[in-house]
């Protein structure tokens, strides 16, 4: 049983019911083009001290075998650029060995892309095991935090960690294993490159100009954009002062008390046991807007041809979940064919 299972039960019984013990999905005909894996993967190599080049190398991998078309190659260019570009920004934010550091096991391995797992018997299953991005050391105070990674159009707010029943658990399963992380941290990534400003349609005595309009940009590009017509970057510093205020990212951290870890536990537990003793719909707009299987769910209700939809817009899993419970990143959970952001 892992987080988003739990999660997707404690939401709707049918919906867990068909996910994870039909295993059913919506059917996408096309591989996706993830930003947020390819962020991650440059990200991991170069915390593990590995040329971050090779975090690309690792994404393109899964496309290998796949005859992409002209529309989703040229998307996955936008996707390297992009994604570079945020990992530039990042790694300035991370200053490692000055701000952070990549905390390590008894074996002195770099805790990067670490899984870890716990034994707890849970009715058949064994135990749980999870995973997370990055075991960081704030280098000011000597702490430890898990940390995700999270690429968005949209930020979270900052408090909303502290309702992460996920996070809770993976640091009490990683404290069992010796570490002693404070809490934990979803460091959130804008999942846009920084824009070029519009050049004024009208000139000035002065020449050509640009336009004054706040967008997604920094100070640098807006200054490399002031050069390229020949302007000067002092008629322009009431700009740098109004993109100081674009937020490029943004961490929600939560600190855990042993407490607290235990009453989570302790809940997520309880729930567990309930998992798969009824299979109810909980039919609600909260619930069903966002619904993957709601067109499905919909036509069950009515008593129309759910086969058709079956064969037409929703297929099996190939692979059923697994007997071991895996704590997992429910932004990661299901991968849509688009330019994944999550």
């Amino acid at each position: 049983m892992n987080v988003s299972q739990l999660s997707t039960w404690l939401k709707c019984q049918w919906l867990w019911y068909k996910v994870y013990v039909d295993g059913v999905r919506p059917r996408y005909e096309r591989p996706a083009i993830s930003l947020g894996t390819c962020t991650h993967d440059i990200l991991a190599a170069y915390l593990l001290g590995r040329d971050p080049e090779l975090g690309i190398l690792e994404w393109e991998k899964q496309y290998k075998k796949i005859e992409l078309t002209t529309e989703e190659m040229d998307l996955c260019e936008e996707v390297r650029s992009t994604a570079w570009k945020i990992f530039e920004r990042t790694k300035k934010e991370i200053d490692l060995g000055h701000r952070f550091d990549t905390a390590t096991d008894a074996d002195g391995e770099r805790l990067v892309e670490y899984h870890f797992q716990i034994e707890h018997p849970i009715g058949d299953y064994l135990g749980f095991q999870g995973y997370v991005d990055w075991v960081a050391i704030e280098l000011a105070n000597g702490r430890e935090w898990l940390t995700d990674w999270k690429v968005r159009k949209t930020f979270q707010p900052v408090d909303a960690e502290e309702f992460s029943m996920q996070m809770a658990l993976y640091t009490k399963m990683v404290r069992s294993n010796g570490l002693n992380p404070v809490g934990s941290m979803t460091w959130q990534l804008k999942s846009a490159a920084a824009r070029a400003p519009k050049e004024n349609k009208a000139t000035t005595k002065k020449g050509r100009t640009l336009s004054r309009q706040l967008i997604l940009t920094d100070w640098e590009t807006y200054e490399e954009a002031i050069r390229a017509i020949g302007g000067d970057p002092i008629d322009y510093l009431d700009m740098k002062d109004k993109l100081s205020a674009v937020e490029w990212s943004r961490q929600s951290r939560a600190y855990w008390s042993d407490a607290t870890i235990e009453g989570l536990w302790q809940e997520a537990m309880r729930a567990t046991s309930e998992i798969g003793t009824v299979c109810s719909r909980s039919v609600s707009y909260l619930n069903c807007k966002p619904c993957r299987l709601r067109d499905l769910c919909q036509a069950g209700i009515r008593g129309d041809d759910t086969d058709f939809l079956m064969k037409t817009q929703f297929q099996f899993r190939d692979d059923k979940p697994s007997p071991l419970p895996i704590l997992v990143d429910d932004d990661e959970d299901e991968i849509e064919p688009s330019l994944k952001e999550e």
